[in-house]
């Protein structure tokens, strides 16, 4: 299953479920260093997408 996440700054991230936590705290950490969120907090503002827009 696929997740997409729309920051507030802009950035879309759109992942595979297992990647998710990790490519949502990789940008975290990259663009918004001291924010944190739980994981049930990340999950909670991804929205499920079609698996074919991540992609082959």
């Amino acid at each position: 299953m696929a997740f997409q996440l729309n920051c507030p700054c802009g950035t879309q991230i759109l992942s595979r479920d297992d990647d998710l936590l990790v490519d949502v705290r990789a940008h975290l950490a990259d663009a918004h260093p001291g924010r944190d969120y739980s994981d049930n907090e990340i999950r909670m503002l991804a929205a499920p997408v079609p698996d074919r827009l991540l992609g082959a």
